[in-house]
């Protein structure tokens, strides 16, 4: 099955750039990261240098389906289902809004 995925998917190449600056803007070491994401060093270092490719399993499963890994591990958007309600009591709102004003001319 072909998927043409939008084109602000992010691709595999630029995932090692990606990973060390967010690394380096959090002010981590390449240890430390590794120790909190419960993998060897070495792995995740082989990761942020491109030399080993992350697993994207669960990358190609949440752009599937249009979530994010987060929330296709279980974790829920914060907020997101609200802005999805209000947004849709918005939309019914102005429906209703418009069937009255055409009722008028």
């Amino acid at each position: 099955m072909e998927m043409n995925l939008p084109s602000t998917v992010a691709t595999e190449e630029d995932f090692p750039r990606r990973i060390a600056r967010l690394r380096k803007e959090h002010g981590l070491t390449i240890k430390q990261v590794a120790e909190y994401i419960h993998v060897p060093t070495t792995t995740y270092r082989d990761w942020e240098y491109g030399r080993a490719k992350l697993d994207a399993t669960y990358i190609k499963l949440a752009e599937l389906f249009g979530v994010s890994v987060y929330e296709l591990l279980g974790g829920k958007e914060s907020g997101f289902a609200e802005i999805q309600d209000e947004v849709l009591g918005l939309e019914k709102h102005l429906f209703s809004l418009k069937k009255k004003l055409q009722s008028l001319f």
